[in-house]
């Protein structure tokens, strides 16, 4: 099969979304404080979204995940989902609701985007600050029947 003369790039899928994303350069769609939460090992990040900020007028009452980032590694493009938030007990359940209302939106709304997930598939919880989920709570159990979550200090872009 011959090779995509046109691969999918973050602006490109942010701009075939049924919603006004806006791609912003490198990671300046997030808080200031959060981007060195975020290194890149090896490439170079193409753009961010701000999801949250982006979705509030028309999904004001929904738990709304943060950001999109793109991830350029040669020719290949893909796009972490990152919610920068506190990683404490109490906070577990809701992050589970903001993954699934990131899901729902994103393959019946933006799928384009949801296509070019990271090379392994994850939604990626950065805590805000310190992870406070004891390994034998409900919550911790709660956290691990959800695999397609990864909770993470800082995400490395290689």
């Amino acid at each position: 099969m011959p090779a995509n003369k046109n691969p999918l790039t973050l602006a490109k899928a942010a701009s075939l979304s049924q919603d006004r994303l806006n791609v912003k350069n490198s990671l300046d769609a997030l808080l200031k404080k959060y981007r060195p939460k975020i290194t890149v090992e090896d490439g170079s990040v193409s753009g961010s979204i701000d999801i949250d900020g982006d979705l509030a007028a028309k999904y004001p009452n929904d738990n709304r995940w943060d950001y999109a980032v793109g991830h350029l590694q040669g020719a290949s493009e893909k796009v972490y989902f990152i919610e920068i938030h506190s990683a404490t007990s109490k906070e577990v359940s809701r992050i589970i609701v903001k993954a699934k209302f990131l899901k729902d939106w994103a393959v019946s709304r933006a799928a384009e985007l949801w296509e070019m997930k990271g090379p392994d598939g994850k939604l990626y919880w950065l805590a805000s600050d310190k992870m406070n989920i004891p390994k034998t709570s409900r919550e911790y159990r709660l956290l691990s029947q959800h695999p397609s979550l990864r909770l993470m200090k800082s995400l490395p872009l290689k």
